[in-house]
């Protein structure tokens, strides 16, 4: 059911992105981006989704959030994808390799923003759901 929902939300949330700054869609945060924006916007995105996935992965079957930056190896590990995706999308070699070009510092924010939506949505079908006791008993976690 968490794998589902958190694939739920990267999805709709990659997708929303990447029609807010392709142009022409639905939804427009901002005009005169290239079709090569918005791609790099939502390969961002997905890489994002996925680091703020981490720590829902903390705890299952509880609140993730009173110890969201207790573990230093896995701030550790999140800095370093952090700054390599940053690297990716900023530094020109790394550009050219993965056919990014570099976002804006607001842009940046927007996807942070947009990414911390697999958490919340995690939070809140943890405590509408019951999930801690239902998901104890399916757990090999203990």
């Amino acid at each position: 059911e968490l794998i589902a929902l958190v694939g739920l939300i990267a999805v709709a949330g990659t997708l929303f992105l990447i029609d807010a700054y392709s142009g022409g869609g639905f939804f427009t945060l901002t005009e005169g981006h290239s079709w090569e924006y918005a791609r790099t916007v939502a390969f961002v995105a997905m890489a994002i989704f996925q680091l703020y996935n981490t720590f829902n992965c903390r705890r299952l079957t509880a609140s993730s959030l009173p110890h969201l930056f207790g573990n230093r190896w896995l701030l550790g590990g999140v800095g370093i994808s952090l700054a390599m995706m940053f690297a990716v999308v900023h530094l020109p070699p790394l550009q050219r390799a993965f056919d990014t070009v570099p976002l804006a510092p607001g842009d940046w924010l927007v996807v942070f923003a947009c990414g911390s939506l697999v958490i919340w949505g995690v939070e809140i079908f943890k405590a509408a759901s019951g999930s801690g006791e239902r998901l104890a008993g399916r757990l090999p976690l203990r």
